[in-house]
């Protein structure tokens, strides 16, 4: 089972557009219904990086503490 988490996060992490985004999400409910706030924080950030890396030119996105 952790594995098959950590392949989701795997695929998150390489996506470039919305729609791969979607489609993961989409993966997830079919796997495990309800994923909780720490893997839709995890979303967010995903379209936050496909957002950035088409219109702007950030390169990378740091939480600061």
């Amino acid at each position: 089972m952790m594995q098959i988490k950590i392949d989701f996060y795997k695929r998150l992490n390489n996506v470039v557009s919305d729609e791969e985004i979607e489609s993961i999400v989409e993966d997830l409910i079919d796997r495990f219904s309800d994923f909780g706030e720490e893997v839709n924080n995890l979303i967010d950030i995903c379209y936050l990086k496909s957002y950035g890396e088409k219109n702007t030119m950030v390169t990378s996105i740091k939480r600061i503490s």
